[in-house]
């Protein structure tokens, strides 16, 4: 564990996701399907997603008519689920991507975990060059009440008049992109104010961050570039939280 980080003992996360992006153009889809026998000792279930393009007459005549078309119809993706259908591992042509619902067993389970989930295609990708690699972590706070997000929380929405909204703010949403100089790294936060009832209101911290780094298909250099991500995520969340938030999480 590092210990720059406080260690939550009720994490906030509802969902953890690891993907990278990948060179595509010699890589067929099918490829990856060699290995359905072992991804299966896992993921036991798989969907087979289809996209259609069709091609149709552009004029009509008034009426009921028969109209013939073409249909060029392929699978765009294949998706794995666990037993729970908590957890996925989606294939699509240029992405390898890894979900996960349950309940967070911290950074240590989540990165071998998604590290696993791209190690079954190494044969496939060995010579690709990786374009992205990118975690997303969203997480949910519920409060009882919540009358001052400067309380929980040091980003928020705020206006420059007292007087210049005169009905009370049921719920908001705000959106920021940052880069982190010196680095191909950048982050997408989204922040939502959601009551869900007279007693609850849940506050959702999306963080999505995406490091655009070319780079040869290499596990150890994954690993490293993954974990440069999770500073980056860390110091979001630790950074935009106060210590009665921290509390929460405890």
């Amino acid at each position: 564990m590092n210990s720059k980080w406080s260690n939550l003992s009720s994490p906030p996360v509802i969902m953890a996701i690891f993907q990278i992006k990948y060179q595509s153009e010699e890589i067929l889809l099918s490829d990856f399907l060699k290995h359905d026998n072992t991804i299966r000792h896992e993921f036991p279930n798989r969907n087979d997603n289809y996209h259609a393009n069709i091609d149709m007459p552009r004029t009509f005549a008034p009426g009921i008519s028969t109209v013939t078309g073409k249909a060029d119809t392929k699978i765009n993706s294949y998706i794995y689920f666990s037993k729970d259908q908590k957890r996925k591992l989606i294939l699509e042509v240029g992405s390898i991507t890894y979900t996960d619902e349950n309940k967070y067993n911290g950074w240590d389970d989540f990165k071998k975990q998604g590290i696993k989930s791209i190690d079954y295609f190494k044969d496939i990708l060995e010579k690709s060059n990786i374009k992205r690699i990118s975690i997303r972590f969203i997480n949910k706070l519920s409060f009882d009440t919540f009358n001052d997000p400067l309380e929980y929380f040091t980003t928020t929405i705020s206006t420059a008049d007292p007087d210049g909204l005169p009905f009370p703010l049921a719920k908001y949403a705000f959106k920021l992109n940052v880069i982190v100089p010196n680095s191909n790294i950048n982050s997408i936060i989204n922040q939502t104010l959601e009551p869900i009832s007279k007693n609850q209101t849940d506050y959702i911290f999306d963080i999505d961050v995406l490091d655009t780094t070319n780079l040869i298909f290499d596990i150890s250099l994954i690993e490293d570039k993954l974990e440069q991500l999770r500073d980056v995520k860390n110091t979001i969340f630790f950074k935009n939280i106060t210590q009665k938030t921290i509390d929460l999480c405890n």
